[in-house]
């Protein structure tokens, strides 16, 4: 078995564990599903595997500036770095692409941002597990603004993983 085999059940593991947590997190999908200014307010969504590739992502994704007003969540792994032989992955990175049109982000009645208010919920659901992930060690590693066109915008926030 290649490198790479490990690599892609690796991240086949984390990413549909991942996806797992965000679908059962009924603020986090309100917040980002709904365009209402209190979307904690709104009904629980019923359906959260239909929010898979139309709000939320496996992985980044070609953006056009004419999509529709909405928000997106990617899930991202990058840089497995492995022992000094190469064999066995030691650390990897999980990133979340938070991108918000900017006609909601600051729609909230809280005058938050709204996507803050999805970063906090990813990192609350973490926070859970924080010093024993169910794949090892999860330690928070930063957050930056991003922005994509002119109409959407938003945070990238990242964790290493010690496995």
């Amino acid at each position: 078995m290649g490198r790479f085999s490990q690599i892609k059940k690796l991240q086949c593991k984390i990413k549909n564990e991942m996806i797992e947590r965000i679908l059962g997190n009924q603020d986090l999908l309100k917040y980002i599903y709904y365009q209402s200014s209190n979307p904690l307010e709104e009904i629980d969504i019923e359906d959260t595997i239909g929010l898979i590739n139309e709000y939320v992502y496996k992985r980044s994704r070609v953006f056009t500036v004419e999509e529709d007003v909405q928000n997106y969540l990617f899930v991202k792994i990058n840089s497995p770095s492995s022992n000094k032989g190469g064999s066995i992955f030691k650390e990897i990175t999980i990133i979340f692409d938070i991108i918000c049109h900017n006609e909601l982000i600051d729609n909230l009645d809280s005058g938050e941002d709204r996507a803050l208010c999805i970063l906090d919920e990813i990192d609350s659901l973490l926070d859970d597990t924080r010093s024993e992930f169910w794949l090892g060690k999860i330690q928070y590693q930063n957050f930056r603004e991003i922005y994509v066109g002119d109409k959407f915008s938003g945070y990238t926030l990242s964790y290493n993983v010690t496995i």
